[in-house]
């Protein structure tokens, strides 16, 4: 089982990251700061575990500590994620719509 305050997000994010690459969307990731192929190699590198925030309409997922007030880009991956990425393109981590149906 995972530590205490932590849930296991592997699936979740080997999923996202098969979805994105799936994806026949190529001209719309020339907009973003990221490239397609490096968010996906960001997803498949992450922990198995993250810790889990929830208020009552949006989870976050966070793959390390991060100091209160870190600024970070969001980045919408799917319908209801954006991933949050650090200024040297880290994946620090993905907040989820409560809001909106499971992918």
């Amino acid at each position: 089982p995972p530590p205490p305050g932590m849930v296991h997000v592997g699936a979740l994010t080997a999923m996202l990251a098969a979805e994105i690459e799936g994806r026949d969307d190529d001209e719309d990731w020339e907009m973003e700061d990221w490239s397609k192929a490096f968010v996906v190699s960001q997803l498949r590198g992450l922990p198995p575990v993250a810790t889990v925030k929830q208020d009552g309409r949006k989870a976050w997922l966070r793959f390390m500590e991060l100091p209160p007030g870190t600024v970070y880009d969001a980045l919408d991956l799917t319908v209801g994620i954006e991933a949050g990425l650090l200024g040297d393109g880290t994946l620090a981590l993905l907040e989820l719509d409560l809001r909106q149906p499971a992918v």
